[in-house]
């Protein structure tokens, strides 16, 4: 009997040592150490419990597991953000981690100050201006790119960035034009800023310097060239004076007034009570009698004309200088 009471108290006293070893072993594989910031900086967006703390301990992989708890977003970029011990708390419970049975201290608060750059404002004007120029089908010399209004600096996450421009509704150059340009961080869109820019291009103008009366041809005495604001022009107003060799007035045409093309018309090359030939050919036949022009016209136009000969009047179409086809042939 007492040798079995001493063989029970063997056994026990076996289990009591090695619980207690187990239970000595168990701290030092699986227990964290964590020591808090009271000043923490992230670069964002998210905030990880190691950015908040310090932690240490004898599992790497489960120290990477605690390093990588969400706790929140992070400020905007430049700006600080408080989290108190019951966020902090309710946060690592919601990962499945108990503060207590980790041994770890909650602290009352936490500062959170999310790093930033900045984009100067100068940058983004450049990145825009080399975007709508290199949209505009004119020399650079002659376009100008106004952003309306004040652009400041802009803060961003940390990281490469770069500036991407979007045009919405395109390049206008009568009117106001649209921008959206983005700021990207890192691969992440960090901010879009909207902007709106004036297109200023100038282009050469005719205007006339001396009255012209209509039916007139305007020589080079006439006129003077000039670089006007594209935004300015009349509509179908003309760039250069080679129409002026081919085109007279229509109208009067006063002094200082830019020159469009609906101001000035074609010639007749017959006009009234001129002489003209009326010509048939066929190809077969060709016949020409002597005629009399009843009315100016122009290539193309339908005019009437009196045989010299028979003194009857016919419809025949203008077809060059004193040349004239009658209407059916």
């Amino acid at each position: 009997m007492a040798l079995e009471v001493n063989g029970y108290k063997s056994k026990l006293f076996s289990g009591i040592v090695s619980i207690l070893f187990f239970l000595t072993l168990c701290p030092a594989v699986f227990a964290a150490t964590l020591v808090w910031q009271e000043q923490a900086t992230v670069a964002g967006p998210a905030i990880q419990l190691g950015d908040l703390a310090l932690l240490s301990g004898d599992d790497p992989d489960r120290l990477d597991v605690l390093r990588a708890v969400n706790m929140g977003r992070a400020a905007a970029p430049g700006q600080t953000s408080y989290l108190t011990g019951d966020i902090l708390r309710a946060r690592i419970m919601a990962a499945g981690i108990d503060p207590m049975v980790e041994g770890w201290t909650i602290p009352e608060r936490v500062t959170v100050t999310t790093l930033s750059q900045i984009v100067p404002g100068e940058a983004i004007t450049q990145k825009v201006t080399q975007v709508l120029m290199g949209q505009v089908p004119y020399p650079p010399a002659d376009v100008t790119v106004k952003i309306r209004g004040s652009l400041a600096e802009v803060p961003i996450p940390v990281g490469a960035y770069e500036i991407k421009v979007k045009l919405p509704n395109g390049v206008r150059l009568v009117g106001p034009t649209q921008v959206a340009a983005e700021i990207w961080a890192s691969g992440r869109l960090a901010k879009t800023i909207y902007l709106v820019c004036d297109v200023q291009v100038q282009v050469q103008a005719i205007i006339v310097t001396s009255p012209v009366a209509p039916h007139k041809f305007i020589t080079p005495a006439d006129i003077t060239v000039e670089k006007r604001s594209l935004a300015s022009l009349p509509v179908r107003a003309l760039k250069d004076d080679s129409a002026l060799k081919l085109y007279w007035t229509r109208r009067t045409i006063s002094p200082g007034t830019v020159l469009t093309e609906d101001m000035l018309d074609i010639p007749p090359v017959v006009t009234r009570n001129s002489p003209v030939t009326i010509t048939v050919d066929n190809g077969t036949i060709y016949i020409s009698a002597f005629g009399l022009a009843m009315q100016d016209g122009r290539p193309g136009d339908i005019i009437r004309v009196q045989n010299v000969e028979t003194k009857r009047i016919i419809l025949a179409k203008v077809q060059a200088k004193g040349t004239v086809v009658p209407l059916g042939w």
